[in-house]
């Protein structure tokens, strides 16, 4: 019968709103900046560029992602798992559970598709591996993932933001705010632009809602 959060305020954060001056999608200039840079720095993470950039997959499931999904012919890749954190149950409030990265299934069943590939994507994929079967590392070499750790395993999400921070420091690209989502909402925002339906945008992104598309992405 009492509302015990019926006195509560909220604080006030003193903390000034800043506002992002840099854009949430890439320009095709800075996109270009990215494919020469990468390209010069790192070939495994200009792949990754180059199939964000034409497909706008989530960096989750193009970390899970598989040689066999990968068809050069047909200039496809079709996402059918993601990476994504298992985290062990929780036994006392004071202690953070353990979280363990693993291979699930998608977001949704909205996320299993097969995607187009830009030539320069398909291109970048069969250099990059026919760099990685040289690798002395022969769990890299044969590994069934495309980015692939020594162990074989599929990359973490930490070795990938450590190759971005590495290569941020050594370009000047700092004030194109570099990240692997944004490649998603340049794709989204490309769809809208181009006039495609809602719905082929959802199919192209995985997304099982048009308010996601419209709101967030777009």
């Amino acid at each position: 019968p009492v509302n015990p959060m019926k006195k509560m305020k909220c604080p006030k954060s003193s903390k000034p709103i800043e506002q992002d001056e840099r854009e949430k999608i890439y320009s095709d200039e800075d996109i270009s900046l990215l494919f020469r840079t990468s390209k010069d720095y790192n070939i495994e993470l200009y792949t990754m560029f180059t199939i964000l950039e034409s497909t706008g997959m989530r960096p989750g499931e193009m970390r899970a992602l598989e040689w066999s999904c990968f068809d050069p012919i047909a200039k496809t890749i079709t996402v059918k798992q993601a990476a994504t954190f298992e985290f062990e149950d929780f036994s006392t409030l004071q202690k953070k559970p353990t979280a363990r990265p693993v291979i699930s299934t998608t977001k949704s069943a909205y996320s299993v598709r097969t995607l187009r590939l830009s030539d320069l994507a398909v291109e970048a994929l069969l250099e990059w591996k026919a760099f990685k079967s040289k690798s002395r590392n022969r769990n890299k070499a044969t590994s069934e993932y495309i980015f692939s750790d020594r162990e074989g395993s599929f990359k973490s999400e930490t070795a990938c933001k450590s190759m971005l921070q590495r290569y941020r420091a050594r370009y000047d690209v700092e004030h194109i705010g570099v990240y692997l989502y944004k490649f998603r909402h340049t794709m989204c925002t490309r769809l809208v632009l181009a006039g495609q339906p809602v719905p082929v945008i959802q199919r192209v992104l995985g997304d099982n809602t048009p308010e996601m598309v419209l709101r967030v992405y777009s």
